[in-house]
């Protein structure tokens, strides 16, 4: 075929096709292999990451922080606070620690009661409770 019926045929720019065939003659075969590009380059160094991985490990109490086990949006706040990096999000930190076989649970959260009656009284609260059946059946 010649090049303008392949830029009819493919939607392709007859200047691309020319290279293509270009670069065949020259190379051969291997032109014909994908030349990706690896996708984005990283946003963070080696050295920033490896920041990030040795403060998860580290325990937040050691570090005078309030807190007695990491999450996510907490190691975020942390090395913001530090200035490990400028900024970061949670997914990325999810991803560095992944890639270092550091998996963190997603935060439960739930309140306590200073009430010394709050043990009885959480009880009472679930006897409390009617199971209803359905009708018919």
């Amino acid at each position: 075929m010649k090049v303008p019926e392949i830029s009819r045929l493919y939607h392709i720019s007859k200047e691309h096709i020319r290279k293509i065939i270009r670069r065949f003659n020259e190379e051969g075969m291997a032109s014909l292999k994908p030349n990706f590009g690896g996708g984005r380059p990283r946003t963070f160094t080696e050295e920033q990451r490896a920041d990030i991985v040795e403060l998860a490990q580290i325990p937040p109490k050691v570090l005078g922080l309030p807190f007695t086990s990491w999450s996510l949006a907490k190691i975020k706040e942390v090395a913001e606070q530090k200035k490990l990096v400028k900024s970061i999000s949670v997914e990325t930190i999810r991803v560095i620690l992944e890639e270092a076989n550091i998996t963190y649970p997603h935060t439960k959260t739930w309140k306590e009661s200073n009430d010394p009656d709050f043990a009885a009284k959480k009880n009472e609260s679930s006897n409390s409770i009617t199971n209803h059946q359905k009708k018919g059946g």
